[in-house]
């Protein structure tokens, strides 16, 4: 019995934590979530939980005309890395600087080297951990998403 007191215990404030997170308002404090980009999408462009914020998948979108930056990686890329660090910083207080982890979906792995040459230039310092996989498509046929997780400002740092 006392066994599954130590599982049931932890899974039912999983379960009350989880409701409570993704049922608060637009916020940067713990636990809630930022405001949806658009309000016809069932997700949220980042959540932050505990000490960490994490980010949804993002393309390289310009938000001031709504077009792709360009039609090659190297453009996407900037512009999906530029729209992460502005979420951050507007939303969070946060930057690139506090990424951990990172997950590249590419359209073709022969783009490789030309995102990772754009991608390092906005990681000069601790360099994140990092998951690439091509993918077969991306929405709205983009060449490139990114997710993230991200320390949240003023929890303990992530040891590299």
């Amino acid at each position: 019995m006392k066994k599954l007191a130590f599982v049931l215990i932890p899974l039912a404030f999983l379960i009350l934590a989880s409701d409570s997170v993704l049922n608060q308002p637009a916020s940067a404090q713990p636990g809630e979530k930022a405001a949806p980009a658009k309000a016809d999408l069932p997700f949220s462009p980042a959540v932050r939980s505990a000490s960490f914020i994490f980010v949804s998948g993002h393309i390289g979108v310009d938000p001031e005309t709504g077009e792709f930056a360009g039609n090659d990686i190297a453009s996407q890329t900037r512009q999906t890395l530029e729209n992460i660090d502005v979420l951050l910083k507007k939303e969070y207080r946060s930057s690139l600087n506090a990424v951990v982890k990172t997950t590249v979906f590419l359209k073709s792995m022969d783009d490789y080297a030309k995102m990772n040459e754009v991608y390092a230039s906005f990681f000069p310092g601790r360099k994140p951990a990092r998951s690439t996989v091509e993918v077969s498509r991306l929405a709205l046929g983009a060449l490139i998403e990114i997710d993230a997780i991200v320390e949240a400002p003023g929890s303990l740092p992530v040891k590299q």
